[in-house]
């Protein structure tokens, strides 16, 4: 069976300095639960710095791509989304983080100012505000089914 690429990211700019040294343990969560519902259904790999992401992208693109958002790291996940959507059209691309805003008529002009994002959730990456189903159908084919609740 195929299994489904998915690449969670953690995103830091890492130029003249990291922006953001914590560890991303949002993503850890979030690939823990991936693993422990999925198992050998699905292929996961965790980036923090943009330069590995985008070589994967590259390399061997995902079929799903998570990327946090939150103010240091924004514009940055948006332009990766830009580069594994040029990659791979058809991949799926979700952003989560505490960048998203809380007021109704701001939401819709925040997601079109991110073309490349099908999916944000302004709490993150957490899996009570993401559900991820993925249904595998049968030995070849998967289809992901994202829910927001």
């Amino acid at each position: 069976m195929k299994k489904l690429r998915i690449f969670l990211c953690d995103l830091t700019y890492n130029t003249i300095i990291l922006v953001s040294d914590t560890i991303p343990i949002n993503i850890g969560f979030v690939g823990s639960y991936l693993n422990k519902n999925f198992g050998e259904k699905v292929e996961l790999s965790l980036f923090k710095y943009p330069n590995d992401v985008i070589k994967s992208i590259y390399k061997n693109p995902p079929d799903m791509i998570a990327l946090s958002n939150y103010s240091w790291n924004s514009n940055l996940s948006e332009h990766v989304a830009s580069i594994a959507k040029k990659i791979n059209p058809e991949i799926i691309v979700v952003q989560g983080g505490t960048n998203f805003p809380h007021e109704e008529k701001l939401q819709g002009d925040f997601l079109k100012s991110r073309p490349n994002t099908g999916t944000l959730s302004k709490k993150g990456m957490n899996i009570p505000k993401i559900r991820i189903t993925i249904e595998f159908s049968n030995e070849i084919n998967w289809k992901i089914i994202i829910r927001m609740i």
